[in-house]
């Protein structure tokens, strides 16, 4: 299960999820309860020691560290089916990426968000004001639609990762909204990176979305470095290419 998911930014219930497999299975043999916290680890409050979690997987690339280099947290040792030398505690062999594991050590120290970390709890109560005013502005916009639509009201943005807003313009594919918004030195997406070979959207189709609004909805992501003022151009840029298009 994904913690936050990378386009709608949507904070699934993991620790609910793991109470209740550990609850009916109680007696039984219990399923293995993996957990994807790549949108999670420094951008929403993590708990690993939660029960019930019995791995989670991470990405330097989203918090400020090189790509190329993860963790794969386990809460129990178990049983590797690759061969080879022993490194990484015989899961996984091959040469060790160093540079890349201090690295992300180093990002997490200074990003992950617990009470110990009192400028990442800041900047995350930070973001959740930003980005509600962000999402202010975006429904003043003539068409725009706050996907999914329940985040349009107030009371659910604390389900949502302040980190990730996917919004739709009707009548504008999103693809036409991506370049225009580079040319002017803003970038978004259209899906998520991870799957760019594919050309459908499978969390927007799982969520029913109409034809026009999965055509033309955009992902906005913003990092430690987004400021207000950059958000606010954003938004006055939104505004003037869907003056032209609408």
């Amino acid at each position: 299960v994904m913690a936050v998911n990378n386009e709608t930014g949507a904070i699934q219930p993991i620790y609910e999820i793991a109470k209740i497999i550990e609850e009916k299975t109680k007696g039984k043999r219990k399923p293995f309860f993996h957990v994807d916290c790549v949108q999670a680890a420094g951008k929403i409050p993590l708990n690993l020691k939660a029960s019930g979690i019995d791995s989670a997987s991470f990405s330097a690339h989203k918090i400020g560290g090189p790509r190329g280099i993860g963790i794969l947290y386990l809460a129990k040792e178990l049983n590797s089916f690759l061969k080879g030398g022993g490194q990484e505690k015989n899961v996984r062999s091959g040469t060790e990426n160093l540079f890349g594991a201090e690295a992300f050590s180093l990002c997490l120290e200074k990003y992950f968000i617990s009470e110990r970390n009192a400028s990442a709890e800041k900047r995350f109560e930070q973001q959740k004001i930003l980005t509600k005013n962000f999402i202010k502005k975006l429904k003043e916009i003539k068409g725009c639609v706050i996907i999914p639509h329940c985040r349009e009201d107030e009371k659910f943005e604390e389900n949502f990762s302040p980190w990730v807003v996917q919004a739709a313009f009707p009548g504008i594919p999103g693809q036409v909204m991506e370049r225009a918004l580079s040319e002017n030195g803003f970038f978004i997406s259209t899906g998520s990176a991870c799957s760019s070979s594919h050309k459908g959207r499978p969390v927007l189709d799982t969520m029913q979305l109409s034809p026009k609004e999965k055509e033309s909805a955009v992902r906005f992501s913003f990092g430690f470095s987004t400021e207000e003022e950059s958000m606010n151009e954003l938004i006055e840029e939104l505004k003037n290419i869907c003056s032209q298009f609408l």
